[in-house]
């Protein structure tokens, strides 16, 4: 029995030391003693990320004591650094897409050398860290922001990192090559193309695999769940983005904008006219923006996406005067009675500037659902073009009545404008306040929600 259990224990000794390509150990050459990190560069537009990253890594090695930090000159080892992505996109909504988590992603190259013997210990060409915070409570956890975020995937790659020039010596020995079968670099830098929209590599020639795979993935859009990569049909989210653009269309600040500049004409061709030029302007100003923060992976800080919002306030404050000047001057130039023509103008440009700041709420919303650039960019798209024909519904709805009361009753139309001027001037001026002290545009810490 015993001479029985010695051998089944060597074979498996044996078949471990040859089939494993990977070894724990925290066993570095007995020549490194000292390491140097210097601040990494910086190829994002994040302020100080660099420096954050290069401090964390720095007292990470500090409280792991087994190499010091010295300056570089000296050092036995350095570990160099280049941060070359990061981004803070939505990660879940809630029903009524409001942003309820955030995903913070951090891609690096790293360098570490062995000063001593001249030689690359080891090398991480897109490592790829990610970490997640809710902007609302859960349970018994506060809302956290994008500063913490921020601090936690950085804490999580100099955790990683320590772990990795731990056990570098042995991994090397064992096998100089194994790298490039590894499935963590794959999965590393199948993220890292997502992160920064690189095109998928060419299938083999022979029409092997990878080709049949593209050929059942044609016509399908990517999303990633839970550190998997599934592939969907993209045309019910399409028709999901252009049922929601027709429900944007009615949202508070749409209606009363488009109520105020219809109140100026009395036919219900020019009003339908109106809902269009305005969803055209906003279809317009949406794609574009929005589609540049897709592709181009622009990060929205919450100051600029309130100041989008504010805009919009401004834009319904000044639709709100212009309706009350000309009642007051009973201008009926712009009525559409015959000679007068609608405000197409004022509703193209009213209706970019509604496109303007929703673009990027929508665009990081969209990221949170399809990580495919094409089909989100897609998506946009039809997420406008719905929310331009809504809006000429909306449009045309709103002029039958309004018209039939302002042909009956001469006074009706300058009581249209009156109240619609009123209460588009009223809406400006508590999304004003709103976004300025209630969100905190105008304070010292502002805090934006893309919905």
């Amino acid at each position: 029995m015993w001479g029985r259990s010695f051998a089944a224990a060597l074979a498996a000794a044996v078949i471990a030391a040859g089939g494993c390509a990977y070894t724990v150990s925290s066993v570095l050459p007995a020549h490194l003693k000292t390491l140097a990190v210097p601040v990494f560069e910086n190829k994002t537009v994040e302020f100080r990320l660099a420096e954050d990253v290069s401090e964390a890594i720095t007292n990470a090695f500090i409280a792991d004591r087994r190499l010091r930090i010295g300056r570089e000159r000296d050092a036995d080892a350095v570990l160099r650094g280049t941060v070359i992505g990061y981004k803070n996109q939505v990660y879940g909504y809630t029903a009524q897409e409001r942003a309820t988590q955030y995903e913070v992603v951090l891609v690096v190259q790293l360098t570490f050398r062995d000063q001593v013997k001249n030689r690359i210990l080891w090398k991480e060409d897109q490592l790829v860290v990610r970490t997640t915070y809710n902007v609302i409570p859960v349970g018994g956890e506060a809302a956290k922001t994008e500063t913490d975020g921020r601090r936690d995937v950085i804490t999580k790659l100099a955790e990683r990192d320590r772990r990795r020039t731990r056990g570098a010596w042995q991994e090397r020995r064992s096998d100089p090559g194994i790298r490039r079968g590894d499935p963590d670099d794959a999965e590393r830098r199948r993220a890292f193309g997502r992160l920064l929209r690189e095109p998928e590599p060419r299938a083999p020639r022979d029409g092997g695999p990878g080709r049949r795979a593209r050929r059942r993935r044609r016509g399908t859009a990517s999303r990633r769940r839970d550190g998997d990569d599934v592939t969907m049909n993209p045309f019910p989210l399409l028709a999901l983005g252009l049922v929601l653009g027709l429900r944007h269309a009615a949202d508070p600040d749409h209606f009363v904008a488009v109520a105020a500049i219809t109140a100026r004409t009395r036919r219900v061709t020019p009003a339908a006219l109106l809902g269009a030029v305005w969803g055209l302007g906003h279809t317009l100003t949406l794609f574009v923006v929005g589609a540049a923060i897709i592709l181009f992976n622009w990060v929205v800080p919450p100051r600029v996406g309130l100041t989008l919002e504010l805009i919009v306030a401004v834009a319904l404050v000044t639709v709100g005067l212009w309706n009350l000047r000309s009642a007051q001057r009973g201008d009926d130039a712009e009525l559409g009675t015959g000679s007068g023509r609608p405000p197409a103008g004022r509703a193209f440009v009213v209706g970019m500037a509604h496109g303007l700041a929703g673009s990027a709420a929508v665009a990081l919303l969209v990221l949170a659902a399809v990580r495919d650039p094409l089909w989100a960019c897609v998506y946009m798209l039809v997420f406008g073009l719905g929310t331009l024909l809504g809006m000429t519904l909306v449009t045309t709805g709103l002029s039958f009545p309004l018209s039939a009361v302002a042909c009956r009753w001469g006074g009706a139309s300058r009581i249209l404008r009156l109240s619609t001027g009123a209460l588009s001037l009223l809406l400006g001026a508590w999304l004003i306040y709103h976004i300025g002290w209630r969100d905190g545009l105008f304070l010292p810490a502002p805090s934006w929600t893309p919905h």
